[in-house]
């Protein structure tokens, strides 16, 4: 009897271990490599990153949790962690590049259908996936999510600076001399001490920051996205209603991106479904771990 046990518990140790260490792969894509780590078994969730220039590592919490039920695949966008180009410029970094990346992936993971979930811009993202290959796309999970055109940059920037206290601004200031010099890292600097009004509650902060280090975040590939979005000059306000899918928007109630970017959203996609988090910013699944991923997980166990 002992022997049988014992096979059995090797067994669910080797299960759990092999569920837990995610599949590292890479892909070849237009003018560079795609980097992704795919985290346990089941319905697949592609998770789009959002913070421009910055690698995926940031939402491995993420990946991590919804690997114990679910196919995770989080992708690094090209130019960002271990994903490559060419050039960093619009012609390699761009909505339309991205989304084929993202076409390409489902396509060589032999998915017909997968449910995209984006955090920030990575929203954006998703929705214009959505947009653009709606038959492949099963459900959509939009996390703090850019709006449907860039009008939420009025009030985005704003409410971080707003909550940024007079010693952050001097930071910002100090730091900013520095541009003659080491550009990349006074840029990244900035952004870490920025991260102070994407968070309801500062003892978060340090968790945030550790997720951006230098090595992490590209300044220069942020900004070529950024220009990328506005030539694109998006709007969905149209496209997006024939959506017909699944939709949930999840939203720190202290977000940056502010209520109305999440009120837009779902005037225009009237069937989704709007969960707001109290004392929670922009990293959700940090500030409100648990109760973001009962929402999450409730929501996936009901897309059928």
């Amino acid at each position: 009897m002992v022997r049988p046990i014992l096979i059995f518990c090797v067994a669910l140790l080797c299960f759990s271990v092999t569920s837990a260490v995610p599949i590292r792969e890479e892909l070849k894509v237009e003018g560079g490599t795609l980097h992704y780590r795919v985290f346990g078994k089941g319905k697949p969730v592609v998770i789009v990153g959002g913070i421009a220039g910055a690698a995926s590592d940031y939402l491995l919490p993420v990946a991590q949790e919804l690997g114990k039920n679910y196919r995770a695949i989080l992708v690094n966008l090209r130019g960002t962690g271990k994903s490559t180009v060419a050039t960093v410029d619009t012609a390699n970094i761009n909505v339309r590049l991205i989304l084929n990346d993202l076409e390409s992936l489902r396509s060589t993971l032999k998915l017909s259908k997968w449910t995209v979930l984006g955090h920030s811009v990575g929203g954006i993202l998703a929705m214009a996936y959505a947009v653009q290959f709606p038959a492949q796309t099963q459900a959509l999970v939009l996390v703090s999510s850019g709006g449907i055109n860039l009008d939420y940059l009025n009030f985005f920037s704003p409410n971080v600076y707003a909550r940024l206290t007079k010693e952050d601004s001097l930071r910002i200031d100090r730091t900013m001399s520095r541009l003659g010099g080491d550009r990349q890292g006074a840029l990244t600097e900035e952004f870490q001490i920025k991260l102070a009004g994407f968070v309801a509650d500062r003892k978060y902060l340090a968790t945030a920051t550790s997720w951006f280090p230098k090595e992490a975040y590209s300044p220069e590939v942020a900004q070529v996205m950024w220009r990328s979005l506005f030539r694109a000059n998006y709007d969905f306000g149209e496209s997006l209603k024939k959506f017909k899918r699944p939709v949930l928007q999840i939203q720190g109630e202290q977000d940056p991106v502010d209520k109305r970017t999440a009120v837009q959203i779902h005037e225009t996609l009237k069937h989704s479904k709007v969960v707001y988090l109290k004392n929670c910013g922009h990293f959700p699944w940090l500030e409100q771990g648990d109760e973001f991923h009962k929402a999450v997980t409730e929501f996936l166990k009901s897309v059928k």
